[in-house]
């Protein structure tokens, strides 16, 4: 979790946002590390334990989708490059996704061996 901190003071350095955006951080970061383990036991409790894998995939991707397109309008500042960005941002995040899926059913497809 100190990764993401020192990111949210360096990508905030100076500005009066800082305090929100920290205040932002540790709120949901709390609320993660309350919620994560009931909702957990929860989907054990109910489902197989692959479910947890599936709900923290699809957390993880709608967070990856969700952050990329700014981190890169930000990195790049010129609009068309940035466009062009956000176009190449969704394929490569589709192809993702669909490899991340393939390979997840390949294993747990594959036979077992003694």
């Amino acid at each position: 979790m100190g990764v993401e901190l020192s990111s949210i003071i360096g990508l905030f350095d100076g500005s009066p946002m800082r305090g929100l955006a920290v205040g932002l951080w540790a709120g949901i970061s709390g609320v993660g590390i309350v919620l994560g383990p009931v909702i957990g036991g929860i989907l054990l409790q109910q489902f197989a334990w692959d479910s947890v894998f599936w709900v923290c995939a699809v957390i993880g991707m709608l967070a990856i989708s969700g952050s990329l397109p700014g981190t890169l309008r930000r990195l790049l500042d010129d609009s068309v490059a940035s466009a062009f960005m956000d176009g190449l941002h969704s394929i490569c995040l589709a192809a993702m996704t669909i490899a991340l899926i393939a390979a997840v059913v390949a294993i747990v497809a594959m036979p077992k061996r003694r």
